[in-house]
């Protein structure tokens, strides 16, 4: 084969596999924008319209100062948004065989075309983080030019993130210490975002010129080590892997993914629970341990419980209907989202032969679902009395009566 008709299946080779990895994530998608996922966006925008018509009346000075919690929180939601937009590669275990004399063509084609579809893919990410964070911004004593000099700022320093990327793949002083690196880079990233929100217009300033820097820095370094540099095959698998691994697991929070595995993970500081929820039947204790130690499972039924205690907290205390509402939705997904893990169950051989009697297995898994329900009801209660006192007996009388009625009828539907 041709030198010229290797490099040319090579400059093919990142396109197709992009062009793979976008259908599939398309396909994903369609299960993603399920009823499940859309009751979950409306209640999430919901609790944040309310929380934040509710903190526009108040005095959200930290501690008698200057700054306020609205920077605070335009800070942490930039920040969460320099978490997406990550490098592209999509390299496979095998390149490490079949790949490995193709160094040069890698880091001057391959490399080149992921760090421009992954740039493009970091400004749609930080554009809308940004433009989400408008409402939040108006608040702040940022004015619009400020506004637009941190929306370059964010861009400069994601810049410089993926350019650092890139350069830990190819240099082999720099994969030997891959976390460092990475701190290295988010610690610039995190006080240069800092300073621009929290300071003053001088220091404004400086902040977009030092962002501006990093960002041509990182670029010249990634330069520098392209004329040298082979691709570190372990690292770049690794990484590979690793964004693979969670784009799938963000699909599979809200939708079946075709074969995707859940992850399983032990939780220690739940074996007290799994105990008591579990005893007497083996069944049970094979269920909630599922559940416990999956990422879909009680993982994100806690998450769910984070979102409804703040969206109950932000409800006016006279919209009586709007406490049982929000109830009764959230524990209809968390039911919802239980749900799949009977099936699952089922699917494995060994769950016949180790548990023969389906009635005593249907019942088992619904009264778990029933205790989670109730726990779920219980700490949503505890929450508003603490913080809000009037509104608990609603919400602990609408969850009573919400649990059975999902539990009686909707689950044992849906299991049989």
């Amino acid at each position: 084969m041709k030198k010229a008709d290797f490099t040319i299946k090579l400059h093919e080779l990142y396109a197709s596999r992009r062009d793979k990895s976008l259908k599939e994530t398309k396909k994903y998608l369609k299960l993603l924008f399920n009823d499940h996922f859309l009751i979950f966006l409306m209640i999430a925008f919901g609790g944040a319209v309310l929380v934040y018509r509710s903190a526009m009346d108040q005095d959200l000075s930290i501690l008698n100062t200057d700054w306020t919690y609205w920077q605070l929180a335009l800070f942490l939601w930039l920040s969460v948004g320099l978490l997406f937009g990550n490098l592209q590669t999509y390299f496979k275990k095998a390149d490490t065989v079949f790949l490995a004399s193709a160094d040069g063509l890698l880091v001057h084609g391959y490399l080149k075309q992921a760090k421009r579809f992954s740039l493009l893919l970091a400004l749609i990410w930080q554009t809308a983080f940004f433009l989400i964070s408008l409402p939040i911004i108006a608040n702040t004593d940022l004015s619009w030019v400020s506004a637009f000099n941190l929306f370059l700022v964010i861009i400069f320093v994601k810049t410089a993130m993926l350019e650092g990327e890139v350069a830990r793949l190819i240099s082999a002083k720099l994969a030997e210490q891959p976390k460092l690196f990475a701190r290295i880079n988010w610690t610039i990233a995190i006080i240069t975002v800092w300073c621009f929100i929290y300071l003053n217009v001088w220091v404004e300033a400086i902040a977009l010129f030092f962002a501006f820097l990093f960002a041509f820095l990182r670029i010249y370094q990634t330069r520098y080590m392209k004329k040298s540099g082979t691709v570190v095959f372990d690292n770049a698998v690794a990484q590979a892997e690793k964004e693979e691994s969670k784009r799938y697991r963000f699909f599979s929070l809200f939708a079946e993914v075709p074969g995707q595995s859940n992850q399983s993970k032990r939780r220690r500081y739940l074996d007290g629970l799994l105990k008591f929820l579990g005893q007497k039947s083996a069944y049970k204790q094979l269920m909630i341990r599922r559940m416990a130690r999956s990422t879909s499972g009680l993982n994100l039924v806690f998450r769910q419980l984070i979102v409804g205690a703040v969206l109950l907290l932000a409800v006016d205390p006279s919209a009586h209907w709007l406490f049982a509402g929000i109830t009764a939705l959230l524990i209809y997904l968390m039911n919802r989202q239980l749900l799949p893990f009977y099936g699952k169950a089922e699917a494995v051989l060994w769950t016949d032969l180790l548990f023969s009697d389906k009635a005593t297995k249907q019942k088992d898994f619904s009264n778990i679902l029933l205790a989670l329900s109730s726990l779920f009801t219980l700490a949503l209660t505890i929450i508003l009395v603490i913080f809000k006192g009037d509104e608990a007996a609603t919400v602990l009388s609408t969850g009573f009566i919400t649990n059975l009625f999902v539990n009686r009828l909707y689950i044992q539907k849906q299991i049989k």
